[in-house]
């Protein structure tokens, strides 16, 4: 785990979290500075570790029903933002074949499975809260290869290859958003789609991170974080209105 340190993003810090002795898959985190809570996924487990200063210490959760079929698979988690180490709300999904979400509502000491089944959703490769709560899952299916789908009240699919042609995004691999803005992205590439509306419609930024992306993170509706291949960070403040700031 890296920690940037500062209000810039020129100052890394490694972690020296030795009770932290797996791959990570996914990472959430709420709070200030100083007092900042986090979950972390596993990579190729059904595993999930919490921690409560900062990344300093962490503890694996029991992950209760956190053994979905198909093996070992990555575990992504979320966050609710008043999450807390009693009473926090969060989420893991799974992306095996036949996934599912699981759901804590004690801080991550324990969880329970929340069914997918009457949906088309299958094999979740990538999950996303709004600050409205809206939840988003990208999954992997087999025509079309990936779509998004959110959550309100019911699933809703409002992202999927056919609609938009391999011209968008042909295999998007992450999905993030805050607010109304939702970003759909592929690895390996430069390509990241944009919606400005829960969802609705997705259209291509003005620019995008001269080099391929690695990771992504959004910081607000505008603000953006790439890490790209080469270890730089790219960041917008715009929405990708103009050329990217780089740091490396």
């Amino acid at each position: 785990v890296v920690r940037i340190c500062g209000s810039t993003p020129q100052c890394f810090e490694i972690l020296d979290a030795a009770d932290l002795d797996v791959d990570i898959a996914s990472l959430d985190a709420v709070g200030p500075v100083g007092s900042v809570q986090m979950l972390a996924g596993e990579t190729g487990a059904s595993d999930v570790w919490y921690s409560w200063d900062d990344g300093e210490q962490w503890e694996q959760a029991s992950a209760q029903g956190i053994n979905p079929a198909g093996g070992a698979v990555d575990t992504l988690v979320l966050m609710d933002s008043d999450f807390d180490e009693d009473t926090g709300m969060g989420w893991a999904a799974t992306g095996a074949a036949e996934s599912g979400v699981h759901i804590t509502i004690d801080g991550g000491t324990s969880w329970q499975g929340t069914g997918l089944m009457d949906t088309d959703i299958n094999s979740v490769r990538a999950a996303a809260i709004t600050d409205s709560e809206n939840m988003f899952l990208l999954t992997r299916g087999v025509s079309p290869a990936e779509e998004v789908f959110r959550y309100a009240s019911d699933w809703e699919r409002v992202y999927e290859v056919a609609q938009y042609g391999a011209g968008l995004i042909a295999a998007p691999d992450f999905v993030s958003c805050v607010g109304d803005y939702v970003v759909v992205g592929q690895t390996g590439t430069l390509n990241l789609a944009l919606s400005v509306d829960g969802g609705q419609m997705f259209a291509e930024p003005d620019y995008e991170p001269n080099d391929n992306i690695n990771s992504f993170l959004m910081i607000g509706e505008e603000d953006w974080w790439v890490g790209d291949d080469d270890g730089d960070l790219w960041v917008t403040d715009d929405a990708g209105d103009r050329c990217w700031d780089s740091y490396g």
